[in-house]
């Protein structure tokens, strides 16, 4: 049976739609995830209760140990029903890396910024006692909001607040080229210096350096020069004979 070009174009739409069906279905079953542990074995995405509450202390800024201190109540309902997923330090992590920056993207986000200020101020955010929010991640965060509720779509922008953040930027541009331009200066003026101390004495290094920076000079070495001796001036002694001779 010879099929026609339309016959063969129909059916390979229908297996493309049935494939794309079975793997939609799989994706909404969390069989299918592309990479590290699935939805269906995680042990936080395994019921609402543990996947609300670890995703709303993660959000928060807790760590991952006081996060499984707070499930406690979870696993202990789990162990009394002979469940062996037991969430734990490990079981945080792998959630906080795999699904939640996908459920949560916004929130991931900020989670991201919580974990990297975190690690620049020297918390643990993992094994540490509380949370681990710090001043910095409260700004950044405080600015990230401030600037997706800017690029929404609903947003307005008067023209008055436009003014206002065009005076500002030409300010932080002003300031910014000043301080690029202090530090040109700076790096010129040390290639100065340093090109100069090759062409003066060893024994001068110091005065000069001195010189440069606008102190006194203070434990200087000079150099020794030696005195010219003194020829000690003896008047010429006469006998009184001789004067008269």
């Amino acid at each position: 049976m010879t099929l026609s070009q339309d016959d063969i174009e129909e059916r390979r739409l229908t297996l493309n739609a049935a494939a794309m069906a079975e793997i939609e279905a799989a994706r909404a079953n969390g069989e299918l995830e592309v990479q590290g542990v699935s939805k269906a074995r995680c042990y936080v995405c395994c019921e609402a209760e543990s996947l609300n509450l670890v995703n709303a202390l993660i959000a928060k800024g807790l760590t991952n140990r006081e996060i499984v201190e707070t499930c406690e109540g979870i696993n202990e309902r789990r162990r009394e029903a002979g469940d062996t997923r037991i969430i734990g330090p490990r079981s945080v992590r792998t959630h906080t890396s795999y699904h939640f920056n996908v459920q949560k993207p916004a929130q991931a986000a900020y989670r991201k910024i919580i974990e990297r200020r975190a690690e620049e101020a020297n918390l643990d955010y993992i094994n540490g006692v509380g949370h681990a929010v710090t001043p910095y991640a409260v700004v950044e965060t405080a600015m990230m909001k401030g600037f997706e509720h800017i690029v929404a779509e609903d947003t307005t922008v008067t023209v008055r607040e436009a003014l206002d953040a065009a005076a500002r930027l030409y300010d932080m541009s002003a300031r910014e080229a000043g301080q690029r331009k202090m530090a040109n200066l700076i790096y010129d003026l040390d290639r100065i210096v340093r090109a100069a101390q090759d062409f003066v004495p060893e024994d001068l290094q110091e005065a000069f350096m001195a010189r440069v920076e606008g102190r006194p000079m203070t434990n200087v070495i000079e150099a020794a020069v030696e005195p010219a001796p003194v020829r000690e001036f003896i008047p010429a002694r006469h006998d009184d004979g001789d004067e008269f001779s």
